[in-house]
């Protein structure tokens, strides 16, 4: 018989011995996974929703973690949900248009004061300020409602109630609201009354006075005259101011022989033009 031969058993292994037993005690996903191991991932962070407003204050102390006192005052660091939830109120815009009535007030005040007038005229009054006040004034200075365009002429000449006054302080005449305007055009003041006054010429009347003035008769000029003519009146001063009877014409006069002639005969000399060839060579 042939005989066979015997193998040698080998040892037993401890540790092949532990490695099947945890084979067989784990699944086989996690028998693989423990041979493969895969990184691990930070965990995210987990989400803790906000309180609603509308929930209840002691639900919300409930469940918020407690927070740290606030330096502020509790009742600016903590708002109610009424407070919180209610709406601003409307702020006024800086760039509001204005209303049609506000634009409007002086025309409504002007034409309450009697001057419902064209817009032309309206104009002139706003721009020379003439307002419902002054209106109202001037109407009560002796010469009843003043129109339109008077207003406008008594601002612009600065003729007022009280300037009225003071006219008829220095005995200017005035008969009507024209006679004030002149007075202020032409600088009839108090100066040059006394002026004339002093020159011999008193007692003058508010027309006279105006004529003068327009004419440029200065209270030298009608000195000169009163000392040549003692008898010269104030029609007379104005006259040889328009037709330039001076102390020129009265001397080239004299060269001609014509000796203290009367003041209307040498208005008569400067009409007639009988020397003006000889002045003009």
């Amino acid at each position: 018989m042939t005989r066979i031969p015997s193998r040698r058993p080998r040892p037993f292994s401890l540790a092949a011995a532990c490695v099947g037993l945890l084979a067989l005690a784990l699944p086989v996903p996690h028998l693989l996974a423990s041979f493969n191991p895969k990184p691990i991932s930070d965990p995210a962070p987990a989400i803790v929703s906000a309180p609603s407003v509308a929930a209840s204050p002691v639900a919300a102390e409930a469940s918020a973690p407690a927070a740290k006192p606030s330096p502020l005052p509790r009742q600016q660091a903590s708002a109610t949900p009424e407070a919180a939830s209610a709406p601003e109120p409307p702020q006024a815009s800086a760039n509001t248009t204005p209303s049609a009535h506000s634009h409007s007030d002086y025309i409504d005040q002007m034409k309450a004061a009697g001057y419902d007038v064209d817009l032309d005229k309206l104009i002139a009054m706003k721009i020379q300020n003439v307002t419902p006040e002054y209106a109202k004034a001037m109407s009560e200075v002796g010469f009843g409602k003043l129109s339109a365009d008077d207003l406008v002429a008594c601002k612009i000449q600065g003729v007022s109630p009280e300037a009225i006054v003071e006219m008829k302080k220095q005995g200017l005449e005035i008969g009507n609201i024209h006679d004030a305007i002149s007075f202020r055009i032409f600088q009839v003041t108090p100066e040059f009354v006394a002026g004339m006054k002093s020159a011999g010429f008193d007692g003058l009347t508010s027309k006279q006075l105006l004529a003068m003035r327009v004419q440029n008769v200065t209270p030298e000029y009608a000195r000169t005259l009163k000392q040549k003519f003692p008898s010269v009146t104030a029609e007379e001063l104005v006259q040889a101011r328009i037709f330039r009877i001076d102390d020129e014409f009265i001397a080239q006069a004299t060269r001609h022989g014509f000796n203290n002639l009367p003041f209307k005969k040498l208005v008569q000399l400067r009409i007639s033009g009988l020397l003006d060839d000889e002045s003009e060579k």
